[in-house]
């Protein structure tokens, strides 16, 4: 057998080998089908340590949606301020959540806690939207502001919005 032929055995085993073994290493995991609310799609937008799930799903013809609370299989509906629609992108270790939902007044940054979902105000705008939270209940997010065009970002601190 010729020296080249011996090189490419001993390379075609290595890899073989390499490739056997790599497998072998793979680490197993598995996938949750978390569902939905509504019977439409369904995205998950946050998770905390706890493995429970935020997102929002939508109704099976496109609109509206409504976020939603996985926790130990169980997906909950955390419905709306009282308008059409709710979205959640958030959740802290302490099982609190935070997104944007429509009310009587316009759309508005919420928190939900203790299963009730309460409206955060804005910077003097017509609307606003919360998308991070943080293990002292801190909350950002962004809001319009009154006569000014475009946005700024706001942390929420114990029910003061500040820019």
């Amino acid at each position: 057998m010729s020296f080249r032929k011996r090189i490419f055995k001993i390379l075609g085993l290595g890899c073989l080998l390499t490739t056997t073994s790599l497998a072998w290493a793979l680490p197993s995991y598995t996938i949750t089908d978390l569902g939905t609310t509504l019977g439409g799609d369904s995205f998950a937008t946050g998770i905390n340590t706890s493995g429970q799930v935020v997102g929002y799903s939508y109704a099976d013809t496109g609109w509206p949606s409504h976020a939603f609370l996985y926790t130990n299989g169980v997906i909950t509906d955390l419905g709306t301020l009282g308008g059409e629609f709710s979205y959640a992108y958030d959740i802290n270790d302490n099982g609190q959540v935070v997104g944007v939902s429509v009310n009587g007044t316009g759309t508005r940054a919420f928190i939900y806690s203790n299963g009730f979902m309460t409206a955060l105000g804005t910077l003097g705008g017509t609307w606003s939207a919360a998308y991070g939270i943080n293990n002292s209940g801190q909350i950002i997010g962004e809001s319009s502001r009154a006569g000014k065009v475009g946005q700024h970002a706001f942390l929420y601190n114990l029910s003061l919005i500040h820019i």
